[in-house]
């Protein structure tokens, strides 16, 4: 049976951001069933009447394999509750590969991140966040200004309403260039053994097998 992430996800992943605890910073965090994308939000224990104020959503990829792709999430509608603004900033979580030199390993991660941070990544619309792709081990953070024009209880609540796994993978692509040159005397005398010179290079890439 296939699950439907979907619907698993609007249905059991509410997050309430007030009433939680009495402190400067209210935080809870949850985690879906298949354990492969976590939420955790901050928002702050009191707010003034009329005034602006921010809270944070960080969405994690746990996983060590699995890209995450269409992360969706939803702000409940709340009395007296109004959304200024949202930003969307974005982290990985370093891997080191075996086969890379420290030098080598800081540019690719440079050279990844920088990639990542100008590609059209995450996006928001009205009360609606949108993260393109999350890659194992990544995370983003969104930044929520909002303000309230009731005094009271404000509870917000976030949904994740949807997002699609995706194992992704990677193979290198080769391709192999054999160059053959020949080398002979420009004359030779007659009867004398003329020597000639075969020189075999591979200029590509990826070995060109047996032959």
């Amino acid at each position: 049976m296939k699950t439907n992430h979907r619907s698993l996800a609007a249905g059991i992943m509410l997050l309430s951001l007030a009433g939680l605890s009495p402190t400067a910073d209210a935080e809870d965090t949850i985690q879906t069933g298949d354990g492969l994308l976590q939420m955790t939000a901050t928002m702050p224990d009191e707010a003034r009447v009329g005034e602006q104020f921010t809270y944070t959503v960080k969405l994690t990829n746990t996983s060590e394999n699995v890209t995450l792709h269409d992360v969706e999430l939803r702000q409940r509608t709340a009395k007296g509750f109004s959304i200024e603004s949202i930003s969307i900033t974005g982290e990985k979580k370093n891997r080191q590969k075996n086969n890379q030199k420290p030098s080598e390993q800081s540019n690719a991660q440079q050279s990844e991140s920088a990639s990542s941070e100008q590609g059209p990544s995450a996006s928001n619309s009205n009360n609606r966040m949108k993260i393109a792709t999350l890659k194992p081990g990544e995370s983003r953070t969104i930044e929520v200004t909002a303000s309230a024009d009731e005094a009271g209880e404000l509870r917000s609540c976030l949904e994740i309403v949807n997002y699609k796994p995706a194992i992704c993978l990677i193979a290198d692509v080769v391709k192999p260039e054999l160059e053959i040159t020949k080398v002979a005397p420009k004359q030779a005398d007659r009867c004398n053994v003329i020597e000639l010179e075969y020189t075999v290079k591979n200029g590509g890439t990826g070995d060109v097998g047996t032959f």
